[in-house]
């Protein structure tokens, strides 16, 4: 059965409708030739349609819209094109339905593993490092298996799909198997199978997990899609299945798993099987890449897919040639993405976002004397680079854009737009696109999130690209989809979701701060009370972000070259010294070391592993970001106590035999109070956090939820120390953070009840907890030995604290 997908292309090539029957002579004449080679059933394709549909004309008519359709990821070598793929598949299914072709033809469908921990653990870079490795494990084992005549396909980032012709079962099972051995010593290299699954705790690992499918002819691409999505889904949840490169201990966490020896070897795994990625057939393939996209209207090509969209690799080549003043960068952001693919799967996700593409391309170009180029950068991250303009025609511009995505996307439910695109989808699909959850937030919807910043000379290309980062990360955090300031400085918005009308915000704000961002204080405004708790849960780094709009990731790349400073025994005096990035820049570049624009941590964790290190990273912020002085230790301590809060939640764990293994990572990681040299480190909040962590996993190795009157001593401590903490930021000349820090508390509608009655609740369950972790065996005697000496020196401290001066012990 043709695709409906095929036909639209072929449709679009001709001209000329094409039917089924016709569809299918093409590809038996393509079979009949043993095209197998992509490039070769691209060409032959081309021809057919040649000699069919308009044997007077030459190749020219058609060949110009193939233009990119054979395009490779330069990461991976894989190909990309979500058409070729189309097209790929059905020759495949008409292979099948020829004679002697029984389990000679297969689909194998690929998706890793807990890729967003290993994102969060190592960084976005690393990542796509290990993630073309992956590919080119494969690639490599399938090629020597005798697996050549294939289709080897990446999309949507994480999604890799294997189209195999004419081989024998044999083959295609031996390459597999060598490529997950292979992966599976790869993992262990790089560490990474100790990292513990989001959204299935009792797993960890990572790795690429296949699903093959024989085809035979007559199938259906939706129904052959589906159920390969969902036997993958399957295999990643099922407790049952093979462990995917893990180990079988409890894990860590992301936050627990990086340092620098983890990032060393990262680098050292990542070094070793590079030569995978410089195999003779691996990088000989990618050598025959097709040159530069040709200068044909894009809009005319097929709209399907990202026919529209540029490769994200032409991006920076672009910018670079326009680098003067003379063009706009739009980054347009798709929220929810996530939600988009759990209900209409990666196909139609693609489809979603190519239709978001074509209302770029159609709005602006009604805007814009010229045509925008737009480059398609993997995810949901989409960059437009138009002429600069002047700024009210911008906001209405991009105003035109959300009321188009509006009413052609988001006003629809699930089920109409499926209908309208022929789209498979789950669940009833009354939703309205507006209103589609988020799986892994309480928040809604989806669309575009957009931000504009000028081409200008004055910035570099990365420094332009990471605030269109920044501005974007933060607008979509507090529910809008566009902010800009008029001429008085005042700013608006656009809210998520909702019919595009501009809303003001934050109008007393008093004129621009020494932040790069312009809408900080505008947002600080906005603020909820609710939407504290999401803020100061976060890493230090991003809740700096998040309020003051500094660049932390600029930090820690500071951070990064003065680790190679030190490495190249520079002296810390001199270091010390240092006071800038330009500064620092030079500096490397005269010990003959990369520059910062390649030591730059943009793809790595913007988190630090404890509150010492923390206060290290704010008080370099504080030098080189203008980070407000006195509000880093206030800002350690608010993401204590909330951090707290959560904790002290009803919620689930683990089964009590991997919880004991979490608890034993815990302890195995814990620095006793009187050893901790910093006084930041020894805070009252902080102590109060540790100790409910460790209630939190000793009660979950119990087999129990935390006891009521413990929780609510723990809930009334942190409320009582959060009020502080409101006093303590309105003296630190934060009085919008005040305001809302204070009506958050007073919210919660608890009885006022003194940190020192709290405290005692908390220390009179100490030894009851620890009696019962001795007579259930769970743990050795050293271990509680060891544990009860660390919680004796947290309740020295926290005695030795919880009377002092409210203010002082705030900001000491």
């Amino acid at each position: 059965m043709i695709a409906e997908e095929t036909l639209t292309i072929l449709s679009q090539l001709t001209g000329k409708s094409v039917s089924p029957n016709e569809a299918e002579q093409l590809f038996s004449h393509l079979n009949a030739e043993n095209a197998f080679a992509p490039p070769a059933m691209i060409g032959g394709l081309i021809e057919a349609l040649q000699l069919q549909y308009n044997p007077q004309a030459t190749n020219a008519a058609i060949e110009p819209i193939f233009s990119d359709i054979l395009a490779r990821d330069r990461h991976t070598g894989y190909y990309i094109h979500g058409a070729l793929r189309t097209l790929y598949l059905d020759f495949a299914i008409a292979r099948a339905a020829t004679p002697h072709q029984d389990d000679k033809n297969f689909l194998i469908l690929g998706d890793y593993l807990n890729l967003s921990s290993v994102n969060d653990a190592i960084g976005r870079g690393a990542t796509n490092d290990v993630m073309a490795i992956i590919c080119a494990i494969y690639l490599d084992c399938m090629t020597r298996a005798g697996v050549v005549n294939w289709l080897y396909h990446r999309s949507m980032g994480d999604e890799i799909t294997f189209i195999v012709l004419n081989t024998p079962r044999e083959q295609v099972e031996t390459g597999l198997a060598e490529a997950e051995k292979i992966t599976e010593e790869f993992i262990q290299a790089l560490g990474l199978e100790r990292l513990r699954h989001k959204k299935y705790p009792n797993r960890t690992g990572t790795g690429l997990v296949t699903e093959t499918m024989i085809l035979r002819g007559n199938v259906n691409h939706r129904t052959l899609k589906q159920e390969m999505d969902d036997a993958i889904q399957i295999k990643k949840r099922d407790k049952a299945a093979k462990v995917w490169f893990s180990f079988r201990g409890g894990g860590v966490e992301p936050d627990q798993f990086h340092n620098r020896a983890s990032e060393q070897r990262v680098d050292r795994a990542l070094h070793k099987f590079r030569h995978y990625r410089n195999a003779a057939q691996f990088s000989g393939e990618i050598d025959n890449k097709t040159g530069t996209r040709s200068a044909i209207n894009p809009a005319k090509s097929l709209l399907i897919g990202r026919a529209i969209a540029w490769p994200r690799d032409d991006r920076i080549e672009y910018l670079r040639q326009h680098h003067d003043n003379t063009k706009v960068m739009l980054r347009a952001d798709i929220y929810n993405l996530g939600g988009l693919n759990s209900v209409f799967g990666h196909d139609g996700a693609d489809q979603i976002k190519a239709h978001m593409i074509r209302i770029l391309y159609n709005t602006i170009s009604a805007h814009d004397f010229s045509e925008p180029k737009i480059f398609d950068c993997g995810g949901g991250i989409i960059d437009v680079v138009i002429n600069t303009m002047k700024a009210d025609q911008m906001h209405k511009m991009i105003q035109a854009i959300q009321n188009n995505i509006f009413y052609q996307v988001l006003n629809h439910t699930v089920a109409d737009y499926a209908n309208a695109y022929n789209l498979s989808f789950a669940g009833d699909g009354l939703t309205t696109l507006a209103k589609l959850g988020h799986p892994r937030h309480e928040n809604e919807g989806t669309g575009l999130v957009m931000a504009a910043h000028k081409v200008e000379t004055a910035r570099s290309l990365p420094e332009i690209i990471e605030r269109l980062d920044k501005i974007t990360h933060r607008t979509k955090m507090h529910d809008f989809v566009y902010l800009w300031a008029d001429e008085d400085d005042y700013v608006f918005g656009l809210q998520l979701n909702e019919t595009p009308e501009p809303v003001p915000i934050g109008m007393e704000r008093k004129g621009p701060n020494s932040h790069y961002l312009p809408f900080t204080e505008a947002l600080r405004q906005y603020l909820h009370q609710d939407d504290l708790p999401n803020i100061f849960e976060r890493p230090a780094g991003q809740i700096c972000e998040i309020l003051f709009g500094t660049d932390m990731q600029a930090v820690l790349g500071f951070k990064k070259g003065v680790r190679m400073l030190q490495d190249a025994k520079m002296s810390d005096d001199r270091i010390e010294k240092i006071d800038s990035y330009a500064e620092m820049n030079e500096t490397l570049l005269h010990a003959n070391l990369p520059p910062l624009s390649v030591v730059s941590t943009q793809n790595r964790p913007s988190f630090v592993k404890n509150e010492r290190e923390a206060f290290k990273t704010m008080t370099l912020a504080e030098k080189l970001e203008g980070l407000p002085r006195t509000i880093t230790g206030l800002i350690l301590q608010a993401q204590a106590s909330f951090r707290t809060l959560k904790i002290v939640q009803l919620h689930g764990h683990l089964p009590p035999a991997q919880a004991v293994q979490v608890l034993l990572d815990e302890i195995a990681q814990l620095v006793p109070p009187n050893q901790q040299k910093d006084t930041h480190g020894a805070q009252l909040t902080e102590s109060i956090y540790a100790m409910a962590r460790l209630y939190d996993r000793i009660y979950a190795a119990l087999g129990k939820d935390m006891p009521e009157d413990v929780r609510a001593a723990f809930r009334n401590f942190s409320l009582e120390t959060l009020k502080d903490l409101a006093i303590a930021f309105d003296n630190a000349d934060e009085a919008l953070l005040a305001k809302k820090l204070q009506a958050h508390v007073w919210s919660q509608n608890e009885q006022a009840h003194d940190r020192a009655t709290s405290f005692e609740v908390i220390q009179q369950n100490v030894r009851p907890t620890l009696d019962k972790l001795k007579k259930k065996n769970l743990v050795s005697a050293d271990t509680i030995a060891q544990l009860e000496g660390f919680i004796d020196g947290l309740c020295t401290v926290i005695n030795e604290r919880i009377n002092m001066p409210h203010i002082a012990w705030a900001v000491s």
